[in-house]
């Protein structure tokens, strides 16, 4: 692939460079991201009327490429957004505009939310410059939206001249007035619905709004020049003869190739190669450094190793980010001592940025260095305090190693940032039990399940503060909650009752919540025995008690229990629920099939059953079986009847022709055992078809979606490679 991709590239590229002489490094960088709002079209209008405003001084990278403008880390299989690490809400904040600013390498990076009021609009404004962070409150009256768009714009005007007062032009551009008027019914409205959906990701469906109202009254200019801009990105590949139409002959405006440089690697039609090229040439135009961190992860993407390691050297020259960019990609090649020190670039701290701060975090944490991950982190939470993303993790870290006060410390500061996180209640609620502030633990575990009613693991936290403080019946109302919320039982949870016996010595409480924990995830013979240490701890009670249902609990227990049955017929099946193609070939996967009963009042809840394939002049336990596949079972609690039919048991390819005998059991423990025996017969040699289906891969047709094949072609399989070659010669071009 790199053979073939490489030389295009090169002439490509150096077909843009010729194209864009005209082409010079902008004064001044601007991003603008979507700001948030509950009228979502409003957030994204007020962003991209500050962005307009700006578009004569500076280059702008625009909200409706702003939120995929931070190049992802490489990493071995993929890549790592830190959009997808932090989630999108950060974003909206002083925390999302330093990440933005860092991540981009830009001058200035602008984001904020807008919040609507009977007596007009609010607009929480954050820049980023050089100097650090300006926030700003800015408001409008309910029918004039469009002045919060004209405050901001004149805010980063100031900013871009007192913080860049060397690369500022000397003269603005003239006066953009606004287009936004508060409606969003008209062409205007069309338009900044397309450049939400630019924003999202959705270029198709951006092109058709904009080809609906681009030309129509009302609509703003620059609605042209973004769907022509989504013309050139949906126009598919290009080789150096169409490089004018990829970098487009009149467009030499750092902005608009930008955009379309952004943009194509969001396009569902990326051609590394061109969009490649696109990145060389905003690099002409703009000078960022982060163009260079988008063509090194293309060429990633294309397994062009010295093309990565170039682009990504020369982005590591330009900005932190992109030494950590670098140095992922050397990292997911095994060559992460060739990079950047990110251990230097952690101990700069707040110099370093967020965005750099945050990315050798994660890859301090992919490669397992505990340490300098806790380094970067704590640099994090320092450089970008308004950011819980550090607080959390550093956590996480603290709870690994047994260290609950640094926990609770950091958490603390999480719920001040955060506090309607019911994750961080949860957390903080079990460092507090740690720490043995029970009635702190117990205030916080009730907030979180105020916050959050989902939240099971604060229900068995609280229950567990309740059982070692002697309140049964409220302690297994917790847990029964925490249960309601998911039938399986947190096997952490138990654990933690289990510890809780050495930290909260002679307390019969704890026997009792662990025996029905036990007994609720079936594990009968230990429910017995916690039983049995709970009444000889437990005063006696008056019938209708705790005692006393523990004491029917065990009676229960000590009882037989009745026998696993099987109904029907055990069935091998080509494949889960497939047809019973008999004779089989060697390679098939097979599926036994059959449906496990009880007379009692139901299954076990976990079940093991064993298929195993042996020579059919043979008992079971005379030799070991030519294959064997296992799968653990969970059956809802209740079922008294449940169909076995999704373990593979994997024919041996070079499995000879002639007659074997397939042997099931199901395994409820307990004594709970049942076996089935099936004959089998095995014919003829290993088929790719019979494989395909059986695993339920099934390849469609280009231009149908029809299949290409089914069950009924078992009867010809050769047929399918003349198949396969006939659809991929009909749809060759």
């Amino acid at each position: 692939m790199v053979s073939r991709s490489t030389p295009p590239l090169a002439r490509l590229v150096s077909c843009l460079v010729a194209l864009i002489f005209a082409a010079h490094v902008a004064a001044a960088s601007v991003l603008v991201h979507p700001f948030d709002s509950q009228d979502v079209l409003l957030g994204v209008a007020v962003a991209d009327e500050v962005a307009n405003s700006l578009t004569d001084r500076a280059t702008v990278i625009g909200p409706e490429a702003a939120p995929g403008a931070i190049p992802p880390l490489v990493a071995e299989g993929g890549f790592i957004s830190l959009s997808r690490v932090v989630g999108t809400q950060p974003f909206t904040g002083a925390a999302g505009a330093d990440l933005l600013r860092s991540g981009t390498g830009v001058d200035i990076a602008v984001t904020g939310s807008i919040e609507q009021r009977d007596s007009g609009y609010t607009l929480q404004l954050a820049v980023a410059h050089p100097g650090g962070l300006r926030t700003a409150e800015l408001q409008a009256p309910a029918d004039e939206p469009e002045r919060l768009s004209v405050l901001a714009g004149a805010l980063i005007d100031s900013i871009i001249d007192r913080q860049l007062p060397d690369t500022a032009p000397g003269e603005s551009g003239p006066y953009r007035p606004p287009s936004l008027t508060g409606s969003f019914d008209d062409a205007y409205g069309g338009y900044v619905r397309a450049v939400a959906l630019v924003g999202a990701g959705l270029l198709e469906d951006a092109l058709t709004e904009l080809e609906a109202v681009a030309a129509a009254e009302g609509a703003p200019p620059r609605a042209a020049a973004l769907r022509d801009d989504l013309l050139v990105l949906l126009g598919g590949g290009a080789d150096e003869g169409e490089a004018e139409s990829i970098a487009g002959a009149a467009v030499t405006d750092a902005s608009r190739l930008a955009r379309r440089a952004i943009l194509s690697v969001s396009s569902p039609q990326i051609d590394p190669v061109v969009a490649a090229a696109r990145f060389a040439a905003m690099k002409d135009a703009t000078g960022l450094a982060l163009a260079d961190a988008w063509h090194g992860a293309l060429a990633a993407s294309v397994n062009d190793r010295a093309g990565a390691q170039t682009a990504l050297a020369e982005a590591a020259a330009g900005y932190d980010y992109g030494a950590v960019v670098y140095a992922s990609f050397l990292f997911s090649r095994g060559a992460a001592e060739e990079g950047p020190a990110l251990a230097e670039l952690v101990a700069d701290g707040a110099e370093a940025g967020s965005a750099a701060l945050l990315g050798a975090s994660i890859l301090a944490n992919l490669a397992g260095d505990s340490e300098l991950e806790e380094e970067a982190l704590v640099a994090l939470s320092r450089a970008s305090p308004f950011l819980t993303y550090p607080l959390e993790h550093l956590s996480y870290l603290y709870f690994d190693r047994e260290d609950a006060r640094s926990a609770a410390e950091v958490l603390a500061v999480a719920i001040e940032l955060a506090p309607e996180s019911g994750l961080y209640w949860t957390n903080l609620g079990w460092a507090y039990y740690l720490l043995g502030s029970l009635e702190l633990s117990e205030e916080a575990s009730n907030t979180a399940l105020s916050l959050d009613g989902s939240q099971e693991v604060a229900a068995y936290n609280l229950g567990l503060v309740m059982v070692v403080t002697g309140r049964l019946e409220e302690a297994m109302a917790a847990y029964q909650r925490a249960l309601r919320l998911d039938p399986e039982v947190n096997d952490e949870a138990v654990e933690d009752l289990e510890n809780a016996r050495a930290r909260f010595p002679g307390e019969p409480t704890i026997e009792y919540a662990v025996a029905v924990l036990y007994e609720a995830e079936g594990r009968r013979s230990d429910a017995r025995s916690a039983f049995r240490r709970y009444l000889g701890l437990a005063d006696d009670g008056e019938p209708g008690s705790l005692v006393q249902q523990a004491r029917d609990r065990l009676a229960v227990l000590e009882a037989p229990l009745p026998p696993l049955e099987v109904s029907g017929e055990l069935t091998l099946n080509l494949g889960q629920r497939g047809p019973a193609a008999s004779p089989f070939h060697p390679g098939d996967p097979l599926y036994p099939s059959f449906e496990l009963t009880t007379p009692g009042d139901q299954l076990p809840t976990r079940v093991t059953v064993t298929a195993s394939l042996r020579p059919a002049d043979t008992k079971p336990d005379d030799a070991a079986p030519l294959a064997e596949a296992t799968v653990d079972l969970e059956i809802p609690a209740g079922a008294v009847g449940y169909v076995v039919d999704a373990l593979e048991l994997t024919l041996p390819a070079d499995l000879a022709s002639g007659a074997y005998l397939v042997v099931v059991e199901a395994d409820g423990g307990e004594e709970q055992r049942v076996e089935l025996t099936t004959e089998l017969s095995v014919e003829g040699e290993p088929e790719l078809l019979r494989r395909l289906i059986g695993r339920g891969l099934v390849m469609t047709s280009f231009q149908s979606g029809a299949p290409l094949y089914s069950a009924q072609d078992l009867a010809a399989p050769d047929q399918l490679t003349a198949v396969m070659l006939d659809e991929l010669a009909a749809s060759a071009t």
